[in-house]
């Protein structure tokens, strides 16, 4: 999508509810406290931006002047959906299996934020954002869904942060100043977007020397494209899993591109983690994959990436 919207993680709480760790990637709700705020229809306001990127487009998605983005259109009303929807699908919990790729993830964005401008790209319902709050200078959220923005603009206030802002914005065009942040961190979003676009506006507005940091999955793996295949309604018709060819462009962008991979040993934890053993088998996949994904072919077949980028 252009924001992905239900992309990711959360991070405040050092607490992991397992049995929300799907949801947690998805809905940004990393402590047990799940934020639900009314969908934008029940609330009557129009977040800032909204307006200015869905000029002519009604809600529905149905054109109402000058031609616009279908793609752009597909993927807001696709997240807009999710978002308005409290319950949770089964997919979610199957990132029990990439916990240690959530854990890799968020160790690095923590790490980067504090005292830094911020911007977290496809910010979600703000839970995210709002748990990096406390320590970072200042953070900007941006997201296609105008639902998930409503959300998060109203979590702010109740929880009174004066140094978060949200907006609804294009992630391949952003209404943002050049060098304007020292960090962009998102999950699950690039491969929703044209990667050329996308990555030249990443490294637009970070300064020189900025750092960015993304959860993403891989295209490679057969059996995992397999379930994709055999689940379209679980995504947009517009996402491409990202492929090994994928990172030349990240490279072109990035002076510095370290990546690291998981789920692939693991994933032979998804059908336990309902139970008691499921943190027991995800932990032997986790020793095997550590040596497995050192093997320059074995890890592109992998399910997550985590990428840590250097302007």
């Amino acid at each position: 999508m252009f924001i992905r919207c239900a992309r990711a993680v959360a991070v405040g709480s050092t607490r992991i509810n397992e049995s929300v760790l799907g949801r947690a990637i998805w809905f940004h709700l990393w402590y047990p406290s799940k934020m639900k705020d009314p969908p934008l229809a029940a609330t009557g306001l129009v977040p800032s931006g909204i307006l200015e990127i869905f000029p002519r487009i009604r809600s529905n998605g149905e054109e109402t002047g000058m031609t616009h983005d279908a793609r752009l259109v597909r993927e807001r009303d696709f997240h807009n959906e999710r978002f308005s929807a409290p319950e949770e699908r089964k997919e979610d919990s199957f990132y029990f299996a990439v916990k240690p790729a959530v854990d890799a993830y968020w160790r690095l964005v923590r790490a980067a934020c504090p005292e830094r401008e911020v911007l977290e790209y496809g910010c979600s319902n703000g839970m995210s954002s709002i748990g990096l709050a406390p320590s970072a200078k200042r953070i900007t959220g941006i997201d296609i869904s105008d639902v998930a923005i409503q959300q998060a603009t109203n979590a702010a206030v109740r929880r009174g942060f004066s140094n978060v802002t949200f907006q609804v914005d294009n992630a391949e065009d952003m209404k943002l100043p050049s060098a304007g942040f020292d960090v962009v961190f998102g999950s699950g979003i690039l491969h929703h977007l044209v990667l050329e676009k996308s990555l030249r506006e990443i490294r637009r507005v970070l300064r020189p020397g900025g750092r960015a940091f993304f959860f993403e999955p891989l295209g490679h793996n057969p059996v995992i494209n397999l379930y994709r295949n055999w689940t379209p309604d679980a995504r947009t018709v517009d996402e491409h899993p990202l492929l090994k060819s994928d990172f030349a462009i990240v490279r072109k962008y990035f002076s510095k591109c370290d990546l690291e991979f998981f789920g692939l040993a693991t994933l032979a934890s998804i059908p336990f983690r309902g139970s008691p053993l499921g943190a027991a088998v995800r932990a032997a996949g986790e020793q095997i994959d550590n040596l497995l994904l050192k093997i320059p072919g074995a890890r592109w077949q992998a399910w997550i990436v985590v990428m840590a980028l250097e302007a």
